[in-house]
């Protein structure tokens, strides 16, 4: 590359440099509001940062994540369905957006496609316990459902408890 072309692409990295770390701020102001419960502010800084098209795959999973999160806190279960399942897109070995798209089956009254989401999360990351409560929550009020979905979802239950003594060892 000449000399001429690295200085003509000075300009364009500064400027992706700066909607990378524009994205990054908006991504953290937006986990503050979450941390004080406002969640629809959160959600306002959340599509701000994905406007900010940012490139690096932790800003764009965790800014789809949380608006998804956000949306299903304020009830907006199909925006939050589009919003997790980027997420997933974004990168799929990240077990969030799982379990935030189980809280968006759940809200939509799909108990069994959210439990197999739920069992999805936790067997990505055991050490999570959030997953299994709101499995157990599912499975209190709507059981006989989920159990005809997932004949043996307690064997799930059981190798994910098991994966999680595993880790710990």
């Amino acid at each position: 590359m000449s000399q001429d072309s690295s200085a003509n692409m000075a300009p364009i990295e500064d400027t992706l440099a700066r909607r990378e770390k524009r994205a990054v701020c908006f991504l953290l102001l937006g986990v503050e509001c979450e941390n004080a419960d406002d969640h629809e502010t959160a959600a306002g800084l959340y599509r701000l940062g994905i406007d900010s098209d940012p490139t690096e795959i932790d800003t764009r999973y965790f800014l789809h994540n949380n608006l998804g999160y956000c949306q299903n806190r304020l009830r907006l279960y199909d925006e939050a369905e589009r919003m997790c399942l980027a997420a997933i897109g974004i990168d799929p070995r990240r077990f969030n957006a799982y379990k935030n798209l189980g809280l968006t089956r759940q809200g939509q009254g799909r108990y069994p496609e959210a439990a197999v989401l739920f069992l999805k999360a936790a067997h990505i990351f055991p050490f999570d316990l959030r997953s299994l409560n709101h499995l157990e929550e599912i499975l209190a009020d709507h059981r006989e459902g989920v159990e005809l979905a997932i004949p043996d979802i307690g064997e799930h239950i059981l190798a994910v408890i098991q994966a999680r003594q595993d880790m710990m060892q």
